[in-house]
């Protein structure tokens, strides 16, 4: 749910039970793919809302991804995402990893009956999956 491009792949999803009495909706892992003639072609699609742009390069398990940040916001929810892409040659396929968590507004609850997630710790978890990314080809 949390693709950005065309084709998705596979997401991961920590499950909003995973941190009771927190205002913690889920998280995710997403992968996702579109064709892209170019590197720069690939930055250009779909850009995830509220993007800066795909300007910082990251190299996760020896492959070049250019990494953005990326909000929204609706009906009290609120999603911060990281997304990484890069092209992978031959075949010209885009590929994008999507890191989002999605928390709800503490205001939304009465006082006292729930406190902020530790937004660190999902992070952390979501890092795990990121940092193990690797393609088929690599190994």
């Amino acid at each position: 749910t949390y693709a950005s491009l065309q084709d998705p792949i596979v997401q991961l999803q920590i499950s909003g039970d995973q941190y009771p009495g927190t205002n913690f909706g889920d998280a995710a892992f997403t992968v996702s793919a579109q064709y892209a003639a170019s590197l720069a072609d690939c930055l250009k699609l779909s850009p995830p809302e509220n993007s800066d742009g795909f300007k910082t390069p990251v190299t996760i398990n020896g492959v070049t991804f250019y990494k953005t940040a990326s909000s929204g916001a609706g009906a009290g929810n609120f999603y911060e995402s990281t997304v990484y892409r890069t092209v992978k040659a031959p075949n010209g396929a885009c590929i994008e990893l999507n890191e989002t968590i999605h928390t709800s507004n503490i205001g939304n609850y009465p006082t006292g009956t729930v406190t902020e997630v530790d937004k660190t710790a999902v992070q952390t978890r979501l890092d795990a999956v990121l940092n193990s990314f690797q393609f088929s080809d690599q190994q």
